[in-house]
């Protein structure tokens, strides 16, 4: 059983540009929620779909850390960002386009908790491994790898992938790990591509 620790267990985003791919079957994404874990030291990715399911996902400090520098990395490949000359800018063209994504996004919807499926069971996937990539210009799937059991992608525009990140950055700072997730942050240590998998 998951138990709601810390962050915003209440509230998910409504966010109806992007897909989930799971046991091979394809749904449209409905909401995605983080919460801290306190007792696990986890962060509990929840997702639903327009159908119903919930896919549950534990992500480590680990994999977190990798999580955020893989969706920056997809974020700087659009062309606006990657057109700028110098990394500041880059930065400046991102946390604008965030801001855009944030007030278009819908926080006021409750997370709907109660799902009609949990496909992959009730105890969360824990992850191991990321893997991402641009499937079409704006379009980006992010698959999520777990120790064992069957991988879980995720069909993301780019505003959809900016609201995830804000929602991402809330928690983990709540988690107090250390971590500055933060779009506009030049401290930032840069993984190596090697890190990422």
């Amino acid at each position: 059983m998951v138990r709601e620790n810390s962050g915003p267990a209440r509230r998910g985003v409504s966010r109806g540009d992007g897909g989930v791919l799971y046991n091979g079957r394809v749904a449209k994404l409905h909401q995605f929620n983080f919460s801290y874990q306190t007792d696990e030291d986890r962060l509990l990715l929840r997702v639903n779909t327009h159908d119903g399911a919930e896919i549950r996902l534990w992500l480590t400090r680990r994999v977190s850390r990798l999580l955020w520098e893989l969706l920056v990395r997809r974020l700087e490949t659009a062309p606006e960002v990657a057109s700028q000359a110098t990394p500041q800018a880059k930065r400046s063209v991102v946390a604008f386009k965030r801001q855009a994504a944030v007030s278009s996004a819908n926080f006021k919807k409750s997370y709907e908790a109660q799902p009609k499926a949990l496909p992959l069971g009730e105890a969360p996937l824990l992850i191991a491994k990321l893997r991402a990539a641009t499937v079409t210009p704006g379009t980006h799937v992010l698959t999520f790898v777990p120790k064992t059991g069957k991988e879980v992608s995720l069909s993301l525009s780019e505003d959809a992938i900016l609201t995830f990140l804000h929602l991402f950055g809330q928690i983990v700072k709540k988690a107090r790990w250390g971590l500055a997730f933060d779009l506009e942050d030049k401290t930032m240590p840069a993984l190596a591509p090697h890190q990422l998998m």
